[in-house]
């Protein structure tokens, strides 16, 4: 039907007018299949329909136009895909925030090379520009609060965005805390967890809802970093543990990588990633699997190499595993932080060998310390 020139006109018409939504939607798909330029202000006008399967199958068929749309299409589908991030229908909802965020992403580049060649305040200015396009940008505003503690204070970079995005975490001293380690009476101490602990969920990947929310609590002592997490799991007899506390050596000889044929990266874990000098470029990544197996490695971009972090407790209950871990400063690869001390920091939850969860969306996934969290030490 959409092979010739001559089946143009018709396809519009009913495009405009038929009242069918199933029929639009089919004529949207086809255009977009077929590219036909000719429909192309047809299926931009479809973005508006009445019909929710019809401005999906709009919203997916204007990328297949890419290259092809004129500068004021492109600003019209821009504006309109912004306008569906709001859509009573999710799966639209979805579609339009994939292309959101692309336009969100080539903004954040262009703030990336300026802060890269020092233009701060510029760059600051181009990260205010994203979030014109997407005030809900998580990623657009942990950068730019980035960028603020650059051009300011970590506390003003802080106190601007740690109410509006969760990627910031102000971190206070424990005041009453029992270790896990040391009760077996108390295996879910981290819930509610300790006065003083930062605590937090999330139940997300990428941008939809999981099934499994994951609690973390975090907080300090004067000697060491302390956190918990407890992770719901509707089957906790599933848990994939195929690196054991007997085979602990093997995995930090073969730094997390294969014991046999096996890898800790594909257990049920947490991982942890800390950038102590938030230089973005070196920090420490640990893994820990339900069974209490840890791996410990410092990162550089030039080098890669073991180190020994604290003490660690593990628990599986009937619909949950759990642990506690306490990580004790030092003097090389975790200092201990003074009050204004800023640390880049993120932490993921492994699912069945699969990211399930992640504190902050790192986009092109976990060793992406551009990407990090924030902690800030009170």
């Amino acid at each position: 039907m959409l092979t010739t020139s001559a089946s143009v006109p018709p396809c519009t018409r009913l495009l405009a007018q038929d009242s069918d939504a199933t029929l639009r939607g089919r004529l949207i798909r086809l255009a977009g299949m077929h590219r036909r330029t000719q429909l192309l202000d047809a299926v931009i006008t479809a973005l508006g329909d009445t019909d929710a399967k019809v401005r999906l199958e709009a919203i997916i068929a204007v990328d297949s136009f890419s290259g092809r749309l004129g500068p004021e299409q492109e600003a019209v589908v821009d504006s309109l895909a912004r306008l569906l991030l709001h859509d009573d229908d999710i799966a639209v909802r979805n579609e339009a925030m994939i292309r959101v965020a692309s336009q969100v992403d080539e903004v954040l580049t262009k703030a990336r090379q300026a802060t890269l060649e020092s233009r701060l305040s510029e760059a600051e200015s181009i990260y205010a520009d994203a979030l014109v396009i997407d005030p809900t940008s998580q990623r657009a505003h942990y950068q730019l609060g980035v960028s603020s503690t650059k051009t300011t204070t970590p506390s003003a970079g802080s106190t601007r965005y740690e109410h509006t995005v969760y990627c910031w975490m102000c971190l206070c001293y424990l005041t009453n805390h029992t270790w896990m380690g040391d009760s077996t009476t108390r295996p879910g101490a981290m819930r509610p967890g300790p006065h003083g602990a930062y605590q937090f969920f999330f139940g997300h990947t990428a941008a939809t809802s999981s099934e499994h929310r994951s609690h973390f609590f975090i907080g300090r002592t004067a000697e060491s970093l302390w956190i918990g997490f407890y992770g719901e799991d509707a089957e906790p007899e599933n848990l994939v543990a195929k690196i054991t506390l007997e085979e602990q050596e093997d995995a930090d000889q073969y730094e997390g990588g294969p014991v046999g044929d096996e890898s800790i990266w594909t257990d049920d874990i947490i991982e942890l990633f800390i950038d102590t000098n938030f230089n973005h470029s070196s920090y420490a990544h640990i893994g820990i699997n339900n069974l209490g197996v840890r791996v410990d490695e410092w990162i550089a971009r030039s080098r890669q190499e073991m180190f020994e972090s604290g003490d660690l407790a593990t628990h599986i209950g009937s619909d949950h595993w759990a642990l506690e871990y306490r990580i004790d400063f030092d003097d090389t690869n975790i200092p201990s932080p003074t009050p204004g001390t800023v640390w880049g920091f993120n932490l993921i939850r492994v699912y069945r060998g699969q990211e399930y969860n992640q504190w902050v969306r790192t986009y092109s996934g976990g060793h992406s310390p551009d990407d990090f969290g924030v902690l800030l030490f009170q």
